[in-house]
């Protein structure tokens, strides 16, 4: 029998409330969808403790009374006790001033609220595939012209799973500029190399956790993390890529922004549609500051 996963969704418009639930029910089985009517009310929740579950997911909207969206990303990115809880922000506005600072005060994921209210299941398949994991589903392959210029470095320091990542990525965005790092040192020395001659960043970066140590992932998540901070860039979408599943691996990785934590799929052959899945909706679905 599956676990029982738990999600707040922290939103004081009951309509938008009810067709994101709704979208999350028809996409995601075995789904604990807790509402919650205003920022006030989360922190109070999250102040006293008294829920059954913890939740694996906050869905939160930014424009609310008294208490936003933003100062409530902060005070639970702030607090030892939440800050590994990813954080995704639903908001109607568009602006890239708003995003970067959602994402400078610590949310995992922005996405803009749709217009039509079918595509509120393309949303919830977007946090499923990215945050929840209940399963795989299958997307139209982008067009190649979307993919041209746009560069993945996938940090990895063992061959089979590259030789994996890389045809699956590929195969479902051939013309992606794909690169390989696998260690700490090299992973900083492009990054500084690509800044300086004003070449294109990353779109997006797959970080392997153990490298081969827990200690040296996390710590060049940090540094990725520094010089995109010091070098003030527009957010770059980390996403841990890892054969552990342990809580305290993704808790740490959490506790460090990433943007997200995935677990390896054990059968290879799901790699392709897995990754396809997952590349769509980081490049695609999720809404980041430009330069």
């Amino acid at each position: 029998m599956k676990k029982m996963k738990t999600v707040f969704l922290v939103d004081d418009d009951e309509d938008d409330r009810m067709l994101l639930l709704e979208a999350l029910g028809t996409v995601i089985k075995h789904l604990n969808i807790i509402e919650i009517p205003s920022g006030s009310h989360l922190m109070a929740l999250m102040k006293t403790g008294r829920f059954q579950h913890e939740p694996e997911l906050i869905l939160l909207d930014m424009n609310m009374p008294v208490i936003n969206g933003l100062e409530i990303v902060k005070k639970l990115k702030d607090n030892e006790r939440t800050r590994h809880i990813p954080v995704v922000m639903i908001s109607t506005t568009s602006s890239r001033q708003l995003i970067g600072e959602a994402y400078r005060r610590g949310v995992n994921a922005f996405m803009i609220k749709p217009v039509i209210a079918s595509d509120y299941e393309i949303m919830a398949m977007a946090i499923n595939v990215c945050f929840l994991h209940s399963s795989q589903y299958e997307l139209p392959v982008s067009s190649p012209k979307y993919h041209q210029n746009k560069m993945i470095m996938v940090v990895e320091d063992s061959d089979d799973h590259w030789e994996l990542m890389s045809f699956s990525l590929t195969q479902t965005m051939p013309d992606i500029q794909l690169v390989r790092m696998t260690d700490k040192n090299a992973t900083m020395e492009l990054l500084n190399t690509q800044f300086e001659n004003g070449h294109v960043v990353p779109e997006l970066i797959l970080l392997d956790l153990y490298l081969p140590s827990r200690e040296e992932g996390l710590d060049l998540l940090a540094s990725i993390r520094r010089f995109i901070e010091v070098n003030n860039l527009p957010e770059v979408p980390i996403i841990i890529f890892s054969h552990s599943g342990h809580q305290d691996d993704i808790r740490a990785c959490y506790g460090k922004w990433a943007n997200a934590y995935l677990v390896k799929p054990q059968d290879a052959s799901v790699w392709p549609e897995y990754f396809k899945s997952l590349s769509h909706f980081w490049l695609k679905t999720f809404s980041f500051p430009k330069m």
